[in-house]
């Protein structure tokens, strides 16, 4: 009877040690899993980041492309009405003052 009782006792400890051997394991996978978790999560940040910042980087080139053409189609304009007043200006001034003179001599009839 003594030689059962010992062997229940030792098959109960064998058991205990078991049970602590898988919790033990089960705790070890669980800290594994939350390394990787966070060293997936830090990785797709930095990727993400790296994306966003290359999307930046696109946007401004582009933006500054933009401002550079329309800077050119101003300039272009500018320029543009400039020789236009240039060429026109002799011509306009004077119909601007024969139509004064006008004026003038039929504000005296009236």
């Amino acid at each position: 009877m003594d030689k059962i009782i010992r062997e229940i006792v030792e098959a109960d400890k064998q058991a205990r040690q078991r049970v602590k051997e898988k919790q033990k394991e089960r705790l070890d996978i669980k800290n594994k899993i939350l390394q990787q978790k966070e060293s997936i999560q830090e990785k797709y940040r930095v990727e993400m980041r790296k994306t966003l910042d290359k999307k930046r980087d696109e946007l401004e080139m582009a933006f500054q492309e933009e401002c550079k053409k329309e800077d050119e189609k101003y300039n272009e304009a500018l320029h543009n009405l400039d020789e236009k007043y240039q060429s026109g200006k002799e011509q306009w001034m004077n119909e601007i003052m024969n139509r004064c003179l006008k004026n003038e001599n039929h504000s005296d009839c009236e």
